[in-house]
């Protein structure tokens, strides 16, 4: 079933409660994930890890060039081009343990002129044309021959197609920003999200098929993997939206469209419940992350009129609606410890307040470190309750 969207609307009146009170790592790769036997070492790990992974990656990677491209500041580009550089050298690294630190180096410095390119497309004094564009597509293709280079298992034509779609949507998202249609740019660079999953998934199959040898056998079925994926590009999309929000709002630019993007990705989430739950059940699922949407929006406009007791009364609110959603995820799957939703969702409250706060305050590496662990939690809550879902309800209705 397809649930209607219910579109937050940044408005005050809408949704600020009248109440008073007193090393590198990428963002949701699992720690185990897709890392090959070696003498003395890890067991290896199943096929599944090496997608998961290679999707953190590049999610990430793709997430911080387009927080350099709506920098708003030259002291807010420069953590984000630090945080974009860091995550190039992460996706480098889950090179290494396959092909050495010779290929790790080599595909660092491809990725790293990538993010030289974002941040000169985005220089104020320059424009995204037609130069611009095609400097990327050469360093796409250039990263595709490099993986095409580790052996005949990795299909360098598709990597190369869907990483120079993926320029193209970034770009013209660009585009649509800076000629004031933010709309189109969330179109555009969702569907650059499709691409680069597309290309990260290509670079997992060609790991799995070029070093059999160093992945075990597969410890879950196919419908839990993939609802697995489903489930963690859900929860992305939500927080990296959310951020987007108060990125825009905080810049007074227009934030309507990142927040329905927002509503977009609680839709996606009810609609995953629905799979295996009666269809109340899933309204009811995106209800409850929809109510996060309105608590943290509810926090941003709060700290705007920089009062007080709105503050910590949008703040309780938060915390008691994420209790409720813990409450609901758990009472709703089998297997799925209280003790454990409570942790995870009062976690991601935690670091998106701590997030808008450190924005509010022009405190952008803690707005960035923020974001991080934020983005690293909701991918835990999507393993979470992709398994236990899937576990206590398969076959799907």
């Amino acid at each position: 079933m397809h649930h209607a969207r219910t579109f937050l609307v940044v408005a005050f009146s809408a949704c600020l409660p009248i109440c008073a009170c007193a090393g590198t790592t990428i963002p949701g790769e699992t720690t185990d994930g897709g890392v090959p036997q070696t003498d003395g070492g890890p067991e290896a790990k199943a096929a599944i890890q090496a997608q998961v992974n290679q999707r953190a990656g590049w999610s990430t990677e793709t997430q911080w060039t387009r927080f350099v491209a709506i920098n708003a500041s030259p002291a807010e580009l420069s953590v984000a081009s630090s945080k974009l550089n860091e995550s190039e050298d992460a996706i480098a690294a889950m090179i290494a343990p396959y092909a050495g630190d010779q290929a790790q180096a080599q595909l660092g410095r491809l990725l790293h002129t990538r993010a030289q390119l974002w941040e000169g497309l985005v220089a104020p004094a320059s424009a995204p044309g037609t130069s611009s564009e095609d400097a990327l597509d050469s360093n796409a293709a250039s990263i595709a021959r490099f993986y095409g280079g580790l052996g005949s298992a990795f299909d360098a034509t598709t990597i190369g197609n869907e990483l120079t779609a993926q320029v193209h949507a970034m770009i013209a998202g660009v585009n649509m920003r800076n000629h004031n249609d933010p709309r189109q740019a969330v179109i555009a660079w969702s569907n650059g999200d499709d691409h680069m999953r597309a290309a990260a998934d290509a670079i997992a199959a060609g790991l799995v098929n070029q070093y059999p040898d160093q992945f075990g056998p597969a410890t879950t079925s196919s419908t839990e993997d993939a609802f697995r994926l489903k489930m963690r590009a859900t929860l992305d999309d939500h927080v990296f939206w959310t951020r987007v929000f108060v990125v825009d709002r905080e810049a007074k630019r227009d934030a309507q469209p990142a927040l329905d993007r927002v509503a977009d990705a609680d839709v996606d989430f009810g609609n995953l419940y629905s799979q295996f739950y009666a269809d109340d059940i899933g309204v009811t699922a995106q209800h409850q992350l929809h109510q996060d949407s309105t608590d943290s929006t509810a926090f941003v406009f709060a700290n705007e009129l920089a009062d007080p007791s709105a503050i910590d009364g949008t703040s309780a609110l938060w915390d008691s609606d994420g209790a409720a959603f813990a409450q609901f995820m758990s009472d709703t799957t089998p297997g799925l410890a209280l003790s454990d939703t409570q942790r995870i969702v009062q976690t991601n409250v935690n670091g998106a307040r701590a997030m808008i706060v450190s924005r509010f305050a022009s405190q952008f590496d803690a707005d960035a470190s923020s974001y991080t662990s934020t983005a690293s939690s909701y991918a835990e809550l999507g393993d979470v309750v992709s398994h236990a879902i899937v576990t206590s309800r398969t076959p799907p209705k």
